[in-house]
């Protein structure tokens, strides 16, 4: 190893809570709560009496933005959670979540339907590159596993444009737990963290409209157990324990780089050799860069399309940024972007000029210590870069 426009109704709708006049607040609530008027088997009275719906069990963590529209997911890592993918919409009460493509679409043990979403990417031809775990009830005692799978979904058309169901090989039906994607759109391939709860991270490569997939595993993935996790004064030691979860590709689609929650190093490998049909293990592991210690210990990132990476710094609830141009990472090159984030989890961009991420106390989450009444316990925030995304034309 080598050493979019955002409409001013909007934000008249979301506001500005809370926020410092660097930041702004596109979403924010106490909990999660759905919109129920098209739900085609119940009400939300029937879904709370019978176990569907457990508000308890419900936290945002991707966020995509495209054509005046956000999207939202809501991991089923537990029971209770209706609806795993949604976009949000705003009412008198305060903003709903109303469940994308469709509520047929979110049926719980329906291999047609979407199982359990944890991250999405929107490319520039308006297709969601939708990251389905496959697995449900992943943090429960008594799981239940099944194949992850990858769904092209043209947002214009309402159309699935390919599914790719992975195998067993590539992402294990009892521990995958494939996590967060970037995409490069103009060679049609999707680089995926697979933050394993067997303990060994990986990256994933599909090619969905190839029918192609590969998986590559390295020590440099792997959670490091002496790294520290102490946010707010509290140690989560016990809880975080994840391997591989950020992953990033450049502008130049040349690199991808990644980071494991636990862990404080920055690395990145080659895009060109994880992505080669033909190309072994041994040819990306030569391609590995360590990049330096990040300022605190990270989930989701994303670059932008000057090359700066925005990232997530844990334990210091914050967001800070680096430009890959300005060499390894220091103290004096890695930047605070916001700050008074509780664990920031996706990243993704509004135009123009907006790097937007969900900011959503997940340690507590994790810990069983959230108070749902508390508000803001979920946010999304936008803060003004002046850039685009990596995938911008």
């Amino acid at each position: 190893m080598q050493t979019m426009a955002i409409p001013v109704m909007l934000l008249l709708l979301f506001g500005s809570i809370h926020c410092s006049p660097s930041i702004q607040e596109l979403y924010s609530s106490s909990n999660v709560t759905y919109d129920w008027s098209g739900c085609p088997d119940g009400t939300m009275e029937s879904y709370l009496a019978d176990g569907r719906y457990i508000p308890d069990n419900n936290i945002i963590t991707g966020v995509k933005w495209f054509a005046g529209e956000l999207y939202v997911s809501v991991p089923r890592w537990k029971p209770g959670v209706p609806s795993t993918l949604n976009r949000v919409r705003n009412t008198a009460q305060g903003p709903v979540l109303v469940p994308y493509p469709s509520w047929e679409l979110q049926r719980p043990g329906d291999a047609r339907a979407l199982q359990n979403i944890q991250s999405m990417e929107i490319d520039p031809l308006g297709r969601m590159w939708i990251l389905d775990v496959g697995r449900r009830n992943i943090i429960e005692a008594d799981p239940v596993n099944g194949p992850a799978k990858l769904v092209v979904f043209n947002i214009e058309k309402n159309k699935t444009m390919a599914t790719y169901v992975f195998s067993n090989a590539v992402a294990p039906y009892n521990s995958s737990w494939l996590n967060d994607i970037a995409v490069d759109w103009r060679s049609d391939i999707g680089y995926i963290s697979d933050t394993n709860l067997a303990g060994h991270g990986a990256v994933v490569v599909v090619r969905p409209f190839w029918a192609w997939a590969r998986r590559f595993e390295d020590r440099t993935l792997d959670a490091d157990m002496s790294a520290p996790t102490t946010i707010d004064g509290v140690n989560y030691d016990s809880i975080i324990t994840q391997p591989v979860d950020g992953i990033a590709l450049t502008p130049g689609r040349d690199r991808v780089f990644y980071c494991a929650v636990r862990g404080l190093h920055l690395y990145s490998l080659s895009a060109k050799w994880v992505s080669d049909t033909m190309s072994s293990d041994d040819d990306i592991q030569k391609s590995i860069v360590d990049h330096g210690v990040k300022v605190s210990f990270t989930d989701g990132m994303a670059f932008d399309s000057n090359g700066v990476l925005y990232y997530g710094a844990e334990g210091l609830d914050a967001v800070y940024s680096w430009n890959v141009a300005s060499g390894n990472l220091t103290d004096r090159n890695q930047k605070l972007v916001a700050s008074n984030t509780v664990w920031v989890d996706t990243f993704g961009f509004s135009e123009p000029g907006y790097v937007i991420f969900t900011a959503n106390h997940l340690q507590l989450f994790f810990a069983g210590t959230m108070d749902f009444q508390a508000p803001g316990n979920i946010r999304v925030l936008q803060v003004f870069i002046n850039a685009s995304s990596y995938m911008a034309l």
